[in-house]
């Protein structure tokens, strides 16, 4: 088995240890890879489990200009957790094309966002044909194939009795704020979803943020296809701009986790954390700081409990007296009112971050990334697998 080696020096608060270590992570991202970005993980009821990531097996940055850059997904099944048994399956590249759509010359595919349609894995990513939008292609979970037709994502929300259906892109989201008053911002780049899915009945919920300067706000939307989605309601609390965001629902409390996108003159910069009822959208604890801004934070609803991982130190210095960003990381257990009950924190020399929580039949999983190659413009190498011990 190929194991991730990767420094750790903290444990639980209390003396005990943190709920995973990562030298017992396998790699399931491609071992070529020199960057790889993102972990939204699906695990089917079979034990098959699929991570969509971008990567780059050309440069050891990340950088939106590098055309080698691709959507990519890893495949694997929790019976045989090794690494040579992991298949990867690239979606689309710039130029290149994943049935009847076509990437822009020049220009790399962003973020990818899985979603378990049942005989088929819905995986979104934010294609770029004439700007940046959200897509949607399916993927047969047994061949790993790619049906031809690309559809585009579309979000409706209603204002003064009247509904609205706007593409879900940057230009879509402009005007979703605008007709909703929110004037103080500035979407120069795309919409952001959660890496998961919460199933609460029919519905699949999830939250968006927006990668501006400011003043973008968590939107809580639900949708049933991962095609068309619909806003819950809007959370105008995190008037600093809300730029990465993650959710847990428990008890019909939405827990929202919020990684700000630019400082603004009231706000630092950092990791925010507020909880809202879901029928009716009310805030139940204004949002306050619980951590740093260097990496995408993550939630789950686990056994009756609800989690947040957030990074909490936006720098480290390693033995090698390099600076290595996103180095402390937290896993905390949440009051019902969205404050920290207890947490368990580790500090890695080779930076963890973008991670997904995910729950299967009564356990807990984790996945997350970590750099190899310490690099002075990569903290991104690669992707790990791991179990969770969150009891």
């Amino acid at each position: 088995m190929l194991l991730l080696a990767v420094g750790v020096a903290s444990a639980r608060k209390g003396g005990a240890s943190f709920p995973f270590d990562p030298k017992d992570a396998m790699l399931v991202s491609h071992p070529d890879n020199k960057m790889t970005h993102g972990a939204s993980t699906v695990i089917r009821k079979n034990g098959d489990v699929f991570v969509g990531q971008i990567r780059d097996q050309k440069n050891n940055h990340e950088d939106p200009k590098n055309n080698t850059i691709e959507v990519a997904i890893s495949k694997f099944n929790l019976r045989n957790l090794r690494s040579e048994k992991v298949s990867h399956t690239p979606v689309v590249r710039a130029g290149g094309q994943v049935g009847n759509f076509k990437q822009a010359d020049g220009v790399p595919p962003y973020d990818t966002f899985l979603f378990d349609a049942g005989d088929k894995i819905r995986c979104l990513f934010f294609g770029y044909g004439d700007c940046w939008q959200l897509m949607v292609v399916d993927m047969d979970p047994k061949s790993c194939k790619f049906d031809n037709d690309v559809k585009q994502t579309t979000l409706t929300y209603t204002v003064d009795g009247a509904k609205t259906t706007v593409p879900i892109t940057a230009a879509g989201f402009r005007k979703f704020y605008e007709d909703i008053g929110v004037t103080n911002f500035k979407a120069y780049e795309r919409p952001i979803p959660d890496k998961k899915f919460t199933r609460i009945g029919e519905w699949y919920y999830s939250v968006i943020g927006n990668w501006c300067c400011r003043g973008s706000i968590p939107t809580v939307v639900r949708t049933k296809d991962a095609i068309n989605f619909e806003v819950v309601f809007t959370c105008p609390e995190y008037v600093w701009g809300a730029a990465e965001t993650s959710m847990a629902i428990h008890n019909d409390r939405c827990y929202i986790i919020a990684r700000t996108a630019r400082p603004s003159e009231k706000h630092k910069r950092g990791v925010y954390m507020g909880c809202y009822s879901l029928k009716s959208g009310e805030c139940l604890r204004k949002p306050y700081k619980i951590g740093s801004v260097e990496s995408r934070p993550d939630m789950l609803c686990y056994k009756g409990k609800v989690y947040a991982m957030y990074n909490t130190d936006p720098s480290y210095i390693n033995e090698k007296g390099k600076k290595v960003y996103r180095s402390r990381v937290r896993i905390a257990e949440l009051l019902q009112d969205g404050s920290v009950l207890r947490a368990w924190e580790i500090s890695s020399p080779k930076s963890i971050q973008y991670y997904c929580m995910n729950e299967h039949k009564g356990k807990a999983y984790l996945t997350f990334g970590e750099d190899r190659f310490l690099r002075a413009k990569s903290y991104k190498g690669s992707i790990a697998f791991t179990k969770l011990n969150l009891e």
